[in-house]
């Protein structure tokens, strides 16, 4: 009980709104579940201030959603590891468009292409004195054509990833601007071996 009205006396110092529903002694389950995310929406935006994430905000992908049974019109951004990211609409495996980021984004992809030159150059010099074997070549070969698969795909997303709660629960994009979300998604890589955050931020009207 005590943490419940400790988020909901956050949301208000952060919001300047105090939220009659979270007080009930009684939540559901449900509405526990959205003071969480509301909370830790506030602690997003404070972090994408702090990083400046949404000094950035030009241009964006537009997309209409419903929120509530009500028709908004959002722009969405997408920052990869604090870097502006190619959000678009990319082709599925049916030709249909996908909400979705390019793999071409991510810095790690350039690296093991780089790295797997290196290691082609290698091999084309073995080659020369026949002193390679052809797991090596094959291994080789299924990791370039592991390359070009992922070269030519993204990381699809659903506008759900942007839009979490209700648009009561926001801040305004200024006095009179758009209602902001802010979302934070920590991914692991396969290519790396790391973690790399990607922010997804949406402006709705």
């Amino acid at each position: 009980m005590r943490e419940r009205i400790e988020k909901a006396l956050y949301v208000y110092d952060c919001s300047g709104r105090l939220f009659d529903e979270f007080l009930d002694p009684h939540l559901t389950y449900e509405q526990i579940l959205l003071l969480d995310r509301i909370s830790l929406y506030y602690k997003l935006l404070d972090e994408a201030r702090r990083l400046r994430l949404l000094d950035d905000l030009e241009g964006g992908i537009e997309h209409k959603v419903t929120v509530d049974n009500t028709h908004y019109k959002a722009m969405l951004y997408a920052f990869l590891d604090g870097k502006r990211a190619s959000l678009n609409f990319c082709p599925d495996e049916f030709d249909r468009p996908k909400l979705g980021i390019p793999y071409t984004d991510w810095s790690c992809l350039q690296k093991v292409k780089e790295s797997l030159q290196e290691k082609a150059k290698a091999i084309a010099e073995k080659l020369k004195t026949l002193e390679i074997s052809k797991d090596q070549l094959l291994n080789l070969q299924t990791e370039l054509e592991y390359l070009k698969e992922l070269e030519n795909s993204f990381l699809p997303l659903g506008v759900e990833a942007f839009i979490t709660f209700p648009v009561k629960y926001t801040t305004k994009d200024g006095v009179f601007g758009a209602n902001l979300y802010v979302n934070k998604i920590i991914l692991a890589c396969g290519l790396c071996n790391k973690s790399h955050s990607l922010w997804l931020v949406a402006r709705v009207k």
